[in-house]
């Protein structure tokens, strides 16, 4: 691995880029199906929960969402 004589920090001000841009790992469409699946399977199971009550359901589940 070479040896830089700028830190990431100092790279990415020359750059003019965030240096959080570097670590962001963007969703997968499969990720985003099986949120959409699972959150589609918890309301048929439960027809009376609205959006707010999936939306825990599906955080209790482990699924990462916003």
């Amino acid at each position: 691995m070479p040896c830089s004589l700028l830190s990431v920090n100092q790279q990415c001000q020359l750059l003019g880029v965030n240096r959080s841009g570097l670590y962001y790992k963007p969703r997968t469409n499969n990720t985003k199906q099986a949120i959409k699946n699972h959150s589609t399977q918890v309301f048929e199971q439960i027809p009376i929960y609205g959006e707010r009550k999936v939306h825990q359901q599906l955080l209790e589940d482990g699924f990462k969402v916003s």
